[in-house]
């Protein structure tokens, strides 16, 4: 089965001991965050963080955001996903049981899209202009649709 993917995207990601005061709780919380797999396990969280503890601060938004951007790369085979200055990149496990004509098809129907095959399988989305909030936006129905490219 696939590995964990790194994801490294550069937005305040946390739990602030202002939101979840004692330790244990937010360290449980992490942990909660950390097997998020679906929709439906985000809601879940989300509920039990607003009964327990109040509004939701985006900094943990933010977190519920990368770990399920991290679940579904990871079920696309995806080992790293990184953005910085104006690139997505995401690099795929060479073993991943890619449908190609599916994966040719989404990288031609991504603005700023193209697979590399240098040391490793990378797709990059160059997007000049674009900041890290309009990749957040674009970024997991992009890769929910890698995901599809997966034999099986």
């Amino acid at each position: 089965h696939q590995g964990e993917t790194a994801v490294e995207i550069p937005i305040a990601a946390s739990i602030p001991h202002s939101y979840i005061r004692r330790e244990t709780d937010r360290l449980a919380m992490y942990k909660r965050i950390a097997l998020v797999e679906t929709d439906d396990d985000v809601l879940d969280v989300q509920d039990e963080m607003i009964d327990r503890y109040g509004e939701i601060p985006q900094a943990v938004r933010n977190l519920l955001f990368i770990g399920k951007l991290k679940a579904d790369a990871s079920k696309a085979y995806v080992t790293k996903l990184s953005v910085k200055d104006g690139e997505a990149r995401l690099v795929l496990d060479a073993r991943a049981p890619m449908k190609l004509e599916k994966l040719m098809s989404l990288v031609q129907k991504t603005q700023g899209a193209q697979l590399t095959n240098a040391e490793e399988p990378s797709l990059v989305i160059r997007r000049r202009n674009a900041d890290v909030s309009a990749f957040c936006r674009d970024l997991p129905q992009f890769v929910y649709t890698l995901g599809d490219c997966i034999e099986g």
